[in-house]
């Protein structure tokens, strides 16, 4: 079990929620952003005039820097640039929190591309996994609006799954329909997207139920999170550290 640490700085105190039923069908958006395009690779080429992708840039919508490690979100369609900054911000302060004790500092950079058309109820992570191996960085997480569905017991749209080492895939289709308000919905996306790097880091689920390492099965469980334990942290560390250590960008 992991021992309690101290609380990160970018961690906010969550609140419970009552969440709604979510739609039948796991394409259609939400309240929150224009719906996400499940078939977004044939409707810009046949729209005309877009591009399939939009050029790399940092965090703060900048150049990116090749000479330090990089860890990039690849957005499927999503285009809503305050969840953008929500996400890439908090992953940049972590790396921020933890900087004296690992190799680099990395920075967080943002590419946009097309989301593939997917049948929702079969399993489509290795093609989102697929997708990640030529995207740029030392890590790589992938962001879908799109339900992530899982036959293993109980079936069910999960939040996210690790791919191969340095990548991971990150689902908002259930915190956007089981989340009332956008505030929440940003602080529970928050704490999900340091267990999605997690995963990609290859980090086991840990058994201290505040931290957020732990497992997770509805979104209220994490309202409970409020930091990273200092076993996990030292994990992150330890495997940031191979990641980042001598790295050659991609």
């Amino acid at each position: 079990m992991g021992l309690p640490g101290k609380r990160t700085r970018f961690i906010l105190p969550g609140q419970a929620t009552t969440p709604q039923d979510a739609p039948e069908d796991p394409c259609k958006g939400s309240g929150f952003k224009k719906p996400a395009r499940c078939n977004g690779f044939r409707e810009l080429v046949e729209d005309g005039g877009a591009s399939m992708n939009r050029p790399d840039r940092d965090s703060d919508g900048g150049s990116v820097d090749n000479s330090i490690p990089r860890v990039t979100l690849v957005l499927f369609d999503i285009w809503d640039r305050d969840l953008e900054r929500t996400l890439s911000g908090t992953l940049q302060q972590f790396f921020f929190s933890i900087g004296e004790r690992i190799p680099s500092t990395p920075q967080v950079s943002v590419q946009n591309r097309p989301c593939p058309s997917i049948n929702p109820f079969e399993e489509n992570i290795g093609r989102f996994c697929k997708l990640l191996d030529d995207a740029p960085g030392n890590i790589r997480i992938g962001v879908i609006d799109v339900g992530l569905w899982t036959f293993s017991p109980p079936p069910r749209f999960i939040f996210g799954q690790g791919c191969r080492y340095g990548s991971a895939v990150l689902s908002t289709y259930r915190f956007r329909r089981e989340t009332q308000s956008r505030k929440l919905l940003h602080l529970r996306l928050s704490r999900e997207v340091i267990k999605i790097l997690g995963l990609a880091c290859n980090l086991d689920a840990c058994e201290d139920p505040q931290c957020m390492l732990t497992y997770h099965r509805a979104v209220e469980d994490l309202d409970r999170n409020r930091y990273i334990c200092r076993h996990c942290r030292d994990q992150f560390i330890a495997s940031l550290g191979e990641l980042f250590n001598n790295f050659q960008q991609r």
